[in-house]
C-alpha cells in the first residue's frame, strides 16, 4: 500500500487565513498588544524570507516551515505572513513564546508528527475509558486504526501536526474512498477522530486553532422494510423462545440495547386483563460477541419503552417460566436468552440475530432483510398512522436529533399516496 509522499504544495497553497484564530478571542488586552508588535518578517534575496522575533532582549529567527514531522520548506513572504499571525494568536492568548513558536522552530525537539500526536491521544482516551469517560468500543476503533501498518492514518506518517490544514484534510478525504474503498460515513468517521484529537491537543495549549474539517456528503439511501404481514409470518415461525429479541428490535429497540437486557430492567403488570410491560434502557453491548461487555447506550442517555401487545405478551411468559431464583435475583439473568448459546448467560451474539433470523425467512419463504432494519419497518408502520408527529417518532426511535425522523415520515406519505392510487 502506498501513501503519499509530503507534497511542498499543497499544504502552502492551500493553508486558509481564516482559520487563524482572531487575537481578540480569549485574550487579555496587555497579551493583544504585546502579540501585536511581536516579530517581524525579513524578504531576503531570491524570494526567501525568514521572521525575527525580538523578546526580552533575546533574538530568534525562523526561516523554515513545516510540512512533515521532519520537513520543513524554506519560508517565502506568504508562508512567513501565515506563521507570524498564527505565532501572534498563540501569544495572544498564551504569552508563552517557547509554545508559540515551537511551530516554526527546528531546535523544538519535541516530536510533533501526527502520528506522535494520536498516539499521546490514543494514551490519554485509555485513561478515559478506565474512569467509564468513553465506551470501550470508540477506543477499541481508534486503537485499531492507529496501530495498523498502512491503515487510514498513514497518510500523515510524514507530517507534522502543524501542517494539517482544510486542503491537506480534503485531500486525506478523497484518498480514503480511494485507497480503502470506503464510504463517506467511515471516511467521516476518521476525520471526526483526527479532529477530537486536534481539539484535545488545542486544549493543552500545544497548538493555536484547529483548522476547517471537511464533511463529505452521505447518500441516504431509503431504509430496506418488510411489510408487516412478512415479519410476523417470519417471526411467528419460529420458536417460541427464539421470537422475544425480533419482537424487541420490531419495536424499535436497538439490538445492542436488547441483548443486555435482563429481567430487572423489566416491570409488567395487568389492565382489565390486558397484559402490560415496560422496559427500561440503560445500557448498550459493546462487542457481537455474546460474552462482550457492555457501555451507555448511543446517546449515553436512560429511556423507558412501552411494549407493544405481541412483546408485553412474552414478557409475561418469560418472567413466569422464570426459576424462582431468577425471578427473586431479576438482575443478571438475561431476558432473552438463545437456546442454541454456550457462553456465560446465553445471551445473543450479533451473529446468532443474524443467522437465526436468515434461516426463519427462508422457512418462511420471505425474502430476506436484515433484522437489524426491523426498526425501520416499524418506524415506518408508526408514520401511516393519522395524527403521528415527528416528536412521537424520535422518542419511540430513541432519537435524540430532530430531523433523523423524516425519512420515515417521507417514505410513509408515499406508501399512502401508492395505496390510494
Amino acid at each position: 500500500m502506498t501513501h503519499p509522499a509530503p507534497s511542498l504544495e499543497r499544504p502552502i497553497g492551500e493553508i486558509r487565513l481564516e482559520a487563524i484564530p482572531s487575537l481578540r478571542t480569549g485574550t487579555s488586552l496587555e497579551g493583544e498588544l504585546l502579540a501585536r508588535d511581536l516579530g517581524a518578517i525579513q524578504v531576503r534575496p531570491g524570494g526567501k524570507a525568514r521572521i525575527v522575533i525580538k523578546y526580552q532582549g533575546e533574538r530568534r529567527y525562523l526561516g523554515k516551515f513545516p510540512v512533515g514531522s521532519d520537513h520543513w520548506v524554506t519560508m517565502t513572504p506568504e508562508l512567513a505572513d501565515i506563521a507570524l499571525k498564527r505565532i501572534r494568536a498563540t501569544f495572544a492568548a498564551t504569552q508563552d513564546l517557547e509554545r508559540s513558536i515551537a511551530p516554526y522552530d527546528e531546535r523544538a525537539k519535541e516530536d510533533r508528527g501526527v502520528l506522535t500526536v494520536m498516539n499521546l491521544f490514543l494514551d490519554m482516551e485509555e485513561r478515559r475509558l478506565a474512569e467509564g469517560d468513553i465506551r470501550p468500543r470508540t477506543f477499541r476503533e481508534l486503537k485499531r486504526k492507529l496501530k495498523r501498518d498502512g491503515g487510514y492514518f498513514s497518510f500523515w506518517r510524514d507530517w507534522s501536526i502543524d501542517a494539517v490544514n482544510y486542503g491537506a484534510l480534503e485531500e486525506w478525504s478523497l484518498w480514503l474512498r480511494e485507497e480503502f474503498e470506503i464510504g463517506a460515513k467511515t471516511a467521516n468517521h476518521a476525520l471526526d477522530d483526527l479532529k477530537r484529537c486536534m481539539k484535545w491537543f488545542a486544549r493543552r495549549g500545544k497548538i493555536g486553532a484547529v483548522p476547517d474539517f471537511p464533511r463529505l456528503k452521505q447518500e441516504k439511501k431509503p431504509p430496506a422494510i418488510m411489510e408487516p404481514e412478512d415479519v410476523l409470518a417470519v417471526i411467528t415461525g419460529m420458536p417460541r423462545t427464539d421470537q422475544g429479541i425480533y419482537l424487541a428490535l420490531y419495536h424499535a429497540i436497538r439490538p445492542c440495547e436488547a441483548r443486555p437486557l435482563d429481567l430487572v430492567h423489566c416491570k409488567t403488570w395487568e389492565v382489565d386483563g390486558e397484559k402490560r410491560a415496560r422496559v427500561r434502557i440503560e445500557r448498550s453491548m459493546d462487542g457481537a460477541e455474546a460474552a462482550a461487555g457492555w457501555g451507555p447506550t448511543k446517546n449515553r442517555q436512560t429511556r423507558t419503552v412501552g411494549a407493544n401487545v405481541l412483546l408485553a405478551d412474552w414478557i409475561h411468559e418469560r418472567i413466569a417460566e422464570a426459576t424462582p431464583e431468577e425471578r427473586l435475583r431479576r438482575e443478571g439473568v438475561p431476558l432473552f436468552v438463545n437456546p442454541r448459546g454456550k457462553v456465560g448467560a446465553r445471551r445473543w451474539s450479533h451473529w446468532s440475530i443474524i443467522e437465526r433470523w436468515q434461516t426463519a425467512c427462508t422457512d418462511a419463504e420471505v425474502e430476506y432483510v436484515s433484522p437489524y432494519h426491523l426498526k425501520h419497518s416499524a418506524a415506518t408502520e408508526l408514520a401511516m398512522l393519522p395524527g403521528v408527529t415527528g416528536a412521537m417518532l424520535r422518542n419511540f426511535l430513541g432519537h435524540a436529533s430532530p430531523g433523523t425522523e423524516d425519512v420515515y415520515l417521507n417514505l410513509a406519505r408515499e406508501r399512502v399516496e401508492d395505496m390510494r392510487r
